[in-house]
This record gives C-alpha cells, structure tokens and sequence, in this order.
C-alpha cells in the first residue's frame, strides 16, 4: 500500500509532469521551415529530404522540413506556432527572434546593401528595379530608398524579378534609374561602369545567407543535439554551408526596422485596442479576421469570421488597392465591423478597413495589433475549422 501510495504521488507531481513533457517533446515531430530567398543561388540548393535525414539522425526524431520561396508566409508563420527550427534569410530570422525563437548561427559573412543610381534627383518620379517583393533585398531596399530622401510612392515605376544580377545590368544600359546589390556586386560592377551610376545610400552590414534559429522553449537536451548537428559540415549531406557563429541580436533589429509597420492611425476610422475589441463584440461588433482561411484554422480570435484580403499592392500609405482583392458582399454595409489580421507588421487589415470605407461601410474599427495584441491581453483564441465564412 506504501508503493502504491508512493507512485500514485509520483504521478501527481511536477518532476512526472516535466518529464513527460520532455519525452513528449522528444517523440514528437520535429518542425523545420527552410525559407528560400529567391535571390540566394545557395540557399536555393538546399535539399530537403536529405536535410530531413541528416536532421532526424542527429536528434532521434522524426522530422518534417518545409521547403519555401514564399518569405511572406514563412514570416506569417514566425508568428504562430507552426516550426521548431527555420534556416531562413535575415528578415524572416528577425520575426523569428521577436516570437519566442534564439540565434544558432548564420550561412554567410554579414554583406551591405547598397542603393545604386543615377542621382538623388532620379528616385522621385523614376524607376527602381528591385528583387521579389518580399526578399531581404527589397525588404531593405524600401527603407533606404526613404533615407536617401525618396518615397516609394512617387517613384514611377518599381520592378520586381528574381533573376540576381540583372538590376545593375539593367542599370548599366539604362532601361532604370536605381537598383539595390550587395556591396561586393557593386564593387566589382562599378571597376567596368563607374561613370554610369553613384551609390545613393548603404546600409549597415546585415546577415547574409541562411540564419537558424531554434524555439527558445525546446528542451535543453533537444536544444544541444541542435547546436552539434548544426556544427558539423551539414554542407556535405544537404547543400548548406557549415553555420559560423551567430552575429549580434542588433543585426537583426536593424533589419527589423526596416520592416515596413502600418501607420499609427487611420483618417475617418476608430483604432482600438483588444480589450476595446472585446467589448465592441460584446455589443453586437464582429471581427473579421483578414488573414488566410489557413491561419485562421491554426489560431484565431474567438469568434472572428474569415474575409481573406488578397494582397499584391505595396505596404505603404497610398497604395494601390486595385492590384488587391478583397470581397465585401457578404457583410452588412449597416452593421459594425473590427478589422485585424498578424499585428503592426500586417498590412491586410490596414487595407481592408480602408477598403470597408471606400465600400460605404461606416461603422470600421481597425486592430491594429491584431491576434498577437489580443492574446497577450489574454483574451480567448481558438483553432480548428472556421465556423462562419464572411467571403471566399
């Protein structure tokens, strides 16, 4: 009777309880999201099902690796718990590392972005030619396209393609007026070209390559058979190159900043915070949550209704909302409605509220902070599939 009261104890206690977290841990499926910037020839060579091997031999898991050049998503899904582990470009780590995630180590020596063109005088009113829209690249390009005292807006005509390289080519023939390279493409452009073009602005040396970062509330001893496998030359088995030390977290917040947040207000519409949301349910408000139906089924505000807004405009005041898509007909023009999507970061829920208005919708209220704001005021969130569809 003494045993068995011992062990019914044991069972009940908090070292039981750690330990079966561990195992759980230890048996579950390992999560790894490899983000590809478009741009990076190396990265994109990474080979997933052998990196999965190497990984599930090195930890004793099973492993699941995910493969993507969709860096919007990859950043959206930094914010949800979704990966363990992402090898992913600068400014996806940088999201990573602001939601519960901490540096390994980096691919590739730390690079400057430079902003190359004919003339200050040239960005309003000109043309830009810069990488994917979501690519380290253009994620800097933007902020310092602002600092060398231009805008995006009155720019004339922005670019977007993948193909490395082409932007000084096009720049050297004249078919743009500025296009962003990394210091040591400009170098050696300008040996052969330098009466074409001057550098406009430089950024700050920034990580290069493939950043891994780990969640930060993985088991101590998952966390080491990380680390080792992450020190030995992987480069061999999976086309990535052995991770050097991790540069400063200030690194990274640099490149944070560049993230282009929503403005603080909108002109005509009521910005809340969550508890204000919660309240505004409670009398008949409904939130609709303008992120994917795929986020939404991950993790949303109880009792949010879905209506994706299509975004392929810029993340900017002033942009162009014909380029998005975002239907309307199956809310109620008369009734209140409260906007919210990924938080500060995301741009949808800024637009569809604009978007609301311009529909002659008058009662919009804008979330700003969105699901990160609500569920840190410890409001109820939910999961699972959506039960009421606003739009397709």
């Amino acid at each position: 009777m003494k045993n068995f009261t011992f062990i019914k104890k044991f069972f009940a206690s908090s070292a039981f309880i750690a330990l079966l977290s561990v195992f759980s841990v230890a048996h579950a499926k390992f999560r790894v999201m490899v983000a590809v910037d478009p741009s990076d020839v190396t990265a994109d060579k990474v080979v997933a099902e052998t990196l999965r091997s190497s990984l599930a031999a090195a930890i004793g898991q099973e492993v699941i690796v995910v493969k993507t050049k969709d860096l919007s998503d990859a950043i959206r899904s930094t914010r949800v718990d979704e990966y363990d582990l992402y090898l992913s470009p600068a400014h996806v780590a940088s999201s990573s590392l602001t939601h519960g995630f901490e540096l390994i180590g980096v691919t590739a020596k730390p690079e400057r972005l430079v902003l190359i063109g004919k003339g200050l005088d040239k960005l309003n009113g000109g043309t830009l030619y810069l990488p994917q829209q979501d690519s380290i690249g253009s994620y800097l390009a933007k902020g310092l396209v602002f600092e060398a005292g231009g805008s995006m807006r009155k720019l004339g005509k922005v670019t977007y393609a993948r193909t490395t390289g082409a932007g000084l080519w096009a720049l050297g023939v004249g078919l743009v007026d500025a296009t962003v390279a990394s210091q040591s493409e400009v170098d050696e452009w300008l040996k052969t070209n330098q009466d074409k073009a001057k550098i406009l602005k430089t950024s700050e040396p920034v990580p290069w390559g493939l950043t891994a970062s780990i969640r930060s509330s993985l088991p101590a001893p998952a966390k080491a058979k990380i680390l080792v496998w992450a020190n030995t030359n992987v480069g061999q088995v999976a086309g990535l190159t052995k991770f050097g030390a991790a540069p400063a977290l200030s690194s990274y917040k640099y490149v944070a900043q560049f993230g282009h947040f929503t403005p603080a207000s909108m002109d005509g519409i009521k910005r809340v915070d969550a508890r204000e949301a919660s309240k505004l349910m409670s009398e008949g408000a409904t939130l609709v949550d303008v992120r994917s139906a795929k986020e939404l089924v991950e993790k949303r505000i109880l009792g949010a209704i879905l209506a994706a807004y299509i975004e392929k405009s810029l993340k900017e005041e002033g942009f162009d909302a014909a380029q998005d898509k975002f239907d309307t007909s199956k809310l109620d023009v008369n009734k209140a409605y409260i906007f919210a999507c990924n938080g500060a970061e995301c741009w949808k829920s800024y637009k569809a509220a604009f978007a609301a208005t311009k529909n002659g919708f008058t009662k919009v209220y804008w979330l700003r902070g969105g699901l990160p704001e609500w569920e840190a005021s410890g409001l109820p969130v939910t999961s699972g599939a959506v039960g009421q569809v606003a739009s397709k």
